[in-house]
């Protein structure tokens, strides 16, 4: 790595897995080492305190690791029957039927994220709920989605053909990611904040 003195501190920058080694300072030299924060990492110390010691007749070793955060977020979906909550069984008491759900990276002016992410045909389970893969983030930013039903209106149902579209905001620590549902994009969060498809 590259190293710099400047008033009487030694500044040092590392790669992934070097070392440095600073030798002939006198016995007795007390020393404070630190890390300059980098957004998404997370920093350890290990063999001292933080960093922080005198040196000895004998090696003083200092290790420093970083761990890359990455945040995580669930899209949440609700699948409802004529406002009610989708168990599993249609109004009949039909069981077996599912419903199926796509959702797409898309710009925040709509339009779909070449090589974007997408969870495709997912579908709500025997008990009607639908889970999402959660989708994890490496970078810190604000991530736009649509999420959409897929089906075709039938003689006894009209399907939901409105998509809900999702705001996912990544902090820059990569430590939370919290998402808001809309139905016009980007205007006025759904209350409750989440995806609801009503079939009629």
């Amino acid at each position: 790595g590259r190293v710099s003195v400047t008033d009487n501190k030694i500044t040092v920058e590392l790669a992934h897995n070097e070392t440095a080694v600073i030798d002939k300072l006198p016995v007795g030299t007390d020393y404070a080492i630190t890390e300059t924060d980098v957004p998404g990492y997370t920093l350890t110390w290990s063999v001292s305190k933080n960093g922080n010691g005198q040196i000895t007749r004998t090696i003083s070793e200092e290790e420093v690791t970083n761990t890359f955060n990455s945040a995580t977020y669930t899209p949440v979906v609700e699948k409802m029957l004529n406002g009610v909550a989708f168990n599993g069984k249609l109004g009949d008491g039909t069981t077996g039927t599912s419903f199926k759900f796509t959702l797409i990276q898309i710009n925040k002016d709509g339009t779909v994220v070449d090589d974007g992410y997408k969870q495709e045909n997912v579908e709500t389970n025997g008990e009607g709920a639908i889970t999402f893969a959660e989708i994890k983030y490496n970078t810190a930013g604000t991530y736009y989605y649509m999420i959409t039903e897929q089906g075709v209106d039938t003689d006894t149902m009209d399907y939901d053909t409105d998509p809900v579209y999702l705001k996912v905001v990544v902090n820059e620590a990569l430590t939370e990611a919290t998402g808001d549902y809309y139905r016009v994009p980007w205007t006025e969060t759904l209350n409750p904040n989440k995806a609801i498809f009503n079939n009629t």
